[in-house]
């Protein structure tokens, strides 16, 4: 199942749930209300609670996601585990940081010179 909204009575719609099963697997938004289709949520169902387990962003606005953020799968507020961004808009990512599981970021390894 779907449901569309129009969250601020604009006339557009700006955010699509979707369904399977009674439990939400998928939020669409258009979070910074250019009516362009923004910011893509993922849920799990993890001890019977919808958990965020990933969440796709076009912050340059270019039609497709470039951000990637993936969440820990566990019952309360999502930690963020990996965070994934294609720079320059390639398809491929340029950037990883990886973040402890209290989702402070992973000591970046520095090498002598």
């Amino acid at each position: 199942a779907e449901v569309r909204r129009d969250t601020d009575a604009d006339g557009a719609i700006d955010r699509v749930e979707n369904f399977e099963h009674r439990q939400r697997v998928q939020v669409i938004e258009d979070a910074n209300r250019d009516e362009r289709m923004d910011t893509w949520t993922t849920y799990r169902v993890v001890g019977g609670q919808e958990v965020v387990a990933r969440i796709e962003r076009d912050p340059q606005g270019r039609g497709k996601p470039s951000v990637f953020e993936t969440y820990r799968a566990a019952p309360g507020t999502p930690v963020l585990e990996k965070r994934e961004e294609d720079v320059d808009g390639d398809g491929a990512i340029d950037v990883t940081q990886e973040f402890e599981r209290d989702g402070s970021p992973v000591p970046e390894p520095v090498s002598p010179l």
